[in-house]
């Protein structure tokens, strides 16, 4: 008897995604803005600088000639803002979503001497990432949706940078990784989802619309 039960609850998950789908708002187009977790890429790579060859952080060969070995900077970030994002998509199936995501933050810093704490610049570094991706929808149903998916760009960074004279100009490539995501509404609708990968720590929220 419990043998029977379990089969026929096994087979209303599997039934139930397929069921629901076809009550899912049929759409092509979806236009979206949010708002991310705080950027990594400042912070794992620019924001990290010594003037001693052997550091384990990054050296940076304009603070040796500018200071020789006798002065050790470490950076203390002073603010930054979220990932602010627009993405545009189409869906190939309603399964299957294909789209272009543009990424934007802006982080500024304190360039310090190890030795005292004193500040002996600023930096303001901004970037632009434009990543297109893959997204895979299941558990659909007339509301609400759950999604995963991957993309993978580049990362356009510039600003004031390592010395007060020094500006960073650097592409990098950047990937995302979105394990789960979940959606909700029809022609409006709101999502979540988390992020993984180099670019963003944290997760995504914001809203989209439909046509």
């Amino acid at each position: 008897m419990k043998t029977k039960k379990f089969a026929a609850l096994l087979a209303l998950l599997l039934v139930f995604p397929l069921a629901s789908r076809a009550q899912s708002y049929e759409h092509k187009w979806e236009v979206a803005l949010g708002v991310g977790g705080v950027p990594k890429t400042h912070f794992f790579e620019d924001m990290k600088t010594v003037t001693d060859p052997s550091a384990l952080y990054k050296t940076d060969p304009d603070l040796i000639n500018l200071y020789g070995n006798t002065v050790h900077t470490y950076i203390s970030p002073a603010w930054c803002t979220p990932s602010f994002s627009f993405e545009a998509g189409y869906s190939i199936k309603k399964w299957l979503k294909v789209s272009l995501e543009a990424n934007y933050d802006h982080v500024v810093g304190n360039v310090c001497n190890e030795s005292d704490g004193r500040t002996l610049w600023s930096l303001s570094i901004e970037e632009i990432s434009i990543m297109p991706r893959v997204r895979f929808y299941f558990a659909m149903s007339k509301y609400t949706c759950c999604y995963g998916g991957f993309g993978i760009g580049p990362v356009f960074r510039w600003g004031n940078g390592i010395t007060p004279d020094n500006g960073i100009k650097k592409i990098d490539p950047v990937f995302e990784i979105v394990p789960i995501g979940f959606s909700v509404g029809r022609k409006v609708c709101g999502f979540i989802e988390i992020s993984l990968g180099n670019y963003m720590f944290g997760g995504r929220t914001g809203i989209g619309y439909r046509f």
